[in-house]
C-alpha cells in the first residue's frame, strides 16, 4: 500500500466524508512496521496515532485511507466493529 502526503489524502478524506464516505487513515508503524488502520472515521490525529500491539507512538509523514460508502446501518455497524477490533494487524 503507497502512502501519500498527509495534507493530499486529508483533502481527499473531506471530499469523500462529504459524500457520505467513511474514511479511515491507514499508517505503517515506526516501531514495528505494521501497517495500522485507525479506529475513529473521518478524522486525523496530528498528535500521532499508538500502535496497540507495540505501544509505539507514530506521527506519519506519509498516510493513506480505508474508504467505505455504504448504508447507515451498514456504517453503524462497520464503526463498532472497527473499534472493537482496534484494527492493527
Amino acid at each position: 500500500m503507497s502512502d501519500f502526503p498527509v495534507d493530499e489524502v486529508l483533502a481527499n478524506m473531506a471530499e469523500q466524508a462529504k459524500k457520505g464516505a467513511l474514511c479511515y487513515v491507514k499508517w505503517t508503524c515506526r516501531g514495528c512496521g505494521d501497517r495500522c488502520t485507525a479506529d475513529e472515521p473521518n478524522i486525523y490525529h496530528v498528535g500521532g496515532y499508538v500502535h496497540d500491539k507495540c505501544g509505539t507512538l507514530t506521527v506519519p509523514t506519509g498516510i493513506n485511507f480505508l474508504l467505505i460508502h455504504a448504508s447507515s446501518h451498514a456504517q453503524d455497524t462497520i464503526k463498532r466493529i472497527m473499534k472493537e477490533a482496534r484494527r492493527c494487524p
